[in-house]
């Protein structure tokens, strides 16, 4: 992992609003495979896109990445992947109403900084601000800055799912470096992000892609040789299409790369089956987050023994809670979250019990919910074991 971190891309986008909302020109720039610290610098003149070879469609490692364990076609389309220590970094935690507060009044935000865990090691994210050029409520143009949230996850994870499917997924291998990705529409975005309960119009879509691509995220990990870091956008390359070109080809695709990380989890086949279509319906940021903790981490769920999940946890690793200092409020939060994965929403989690720690004055300290998981949970889990253990065979037999 932390040479794949050195070996990481950096690529920027530069995207031009027209006056048209749903239409936007985009340019990509060539990727600087050195190792950056700080604020990404500005876009280069040099326009770069590389295009998709027809053997990026078909690798072994993307078939079984899109070979998802399922008993008909229907069951499938139920169902992505996690990755697993993509998912375990604290990307989307900034909610906008904490952002319209921290946002200076001439529009900018600081770059956001918070320490976690991955197993057993310490890491730290840095995520710089995406700067988005729109317009105000009198139709003049201003510049913002938003880091990526709830909205942008959506639309991530909306777009990993066409990723599983072949005709969309992409993954280009080269010994210096791989690319992964999506070929999309604008509108099979929409129509499934509304599909699933998250109706959004073009013009947010668009807001929401453009913020992936300017937004960077910086991962650090220390380990006995050392400290590690690698720079990269959420999106490192975003390939539009205009009005004009649709008018002429309406089937016209856009094109995403994702992550590094998200490259590295599918050649390394570190990912995980889960229900997308449970995970789409949660409302809750936080609920959606516990939801793929517990994906990643309960993997051996019977009906005997409870998981631990602490407060102290979740706080730390998912930073959502950065903006609360009511620790009771936080509290209930998780009871919320956790309310949501109950039978009556989507069957996770049975029923949940706490022990809360207290220390001088009665003040909370740490608080452990002791869960216990559905027998659909339960199955799932077993399906995705049986399916890493397909995967790692096939993925030995091919080698």
């Amino acid at each position: 992992m932390c040479e794949k971190m050195k070996q990481s891309l950096t690529a920027q986008i530069e995207i031009e609003s027209t006056d048209e909302r749903d239409c936007i020109n985009i340019c990509t720039v060539s990727p600087q495979k050195k190792l950056q610290i700080g604020r990404p610098k500005q876009p280069v003149d040099r326009k770069y896109y590389k295009p998709i070879p027809e053997a990026a469609l078909y690798s072994v490692q993307l078939r079984l990445f899109q070979d998802l364990l399922a008993n008909s076609d229907k069951e499938r389309n139920q169902l992505s992947n996690t990755i697993h220590m993509w998912d375990s970094i604290p990307r989307y935690s900034v909610a906008p109403k904490t952002q319209n507060r921290l946002r200076s009044n001439a529009g900018h935000l600081k770059t956001w900084k918070h320490a976690f865990r991955y197993g057993d090691k310490n890491m730290h994210v840095t995520i710089y601000p995406a700067r988005i050029e729109l317009k105000d409520e009198f139709g003049m143009l201003i510049e913002k800055e938003y880091y990526p949230s709830a909205n942008e996850e959506l639309v991530e994870e909306v777009l990993r799912k066409f990723a599983t499917d072949k005709p969309f997924g992409y993954l280009e291998q080269h010994q210096t470096e791989s690319r992964s990705g999506v070929v999309f529409t604008l509108y099979m975005l929409r129509e499934e992000l509304a599909r699933r309960g998250h109706t959004r119009s073009y013009y947010e879509i668009i807001v929401s892609l453009q913020i992936l691509a300017k937004s960077s995220i910086e991962i650090r990990t220390e380990n006995e040789y050392g400290e590690y870091a690698g720079i990269s956008a959420y999106l490192p390359v975003l390939v539009g299409v205009s009005r004009k070109t649709l008018e002429t080809d309406p089937e016209a695709k856009w094109i995403v790369q994702f992550h590094y990380l998200v490259t590295h989890g599918i050649q390394q086949y570190d990912y995980r089956q889960f229900s997308y279509c449970d995970h789409m319906s949660l409302k809750s940021p936080l609920a959606r987050w516990i939801h793929k903790w517990l994906i990643n981490r309960w993997v051996a769920a019977d009906r005997q023994t409870s998981f631990k999940l602490f407060y102290s946890t979740v706080k730390r690793d998912s930073a959502m809670f950065n903006g609360n200092a009511r620790v009771r409020a936080a509290i209930n939060d998780i009871r919320s979250a956790l309310n949501e994965l109950k039978p009556n929403k989507i069957n996770v989690i049975l029923n949940y019990r706490e022990k809360i720690t207290r220390g001088p004055r009665n003040k909370i300290e740490n608080v452990e919910f002791l869960l216990d998981a559905t027998p659909a949970f339960i199955q799932m889990a077993k399906a995705a074991n049986k399916r890493k253990k397909n995967t790692l065979g096939l993925a030995d037999k091919s080698s």
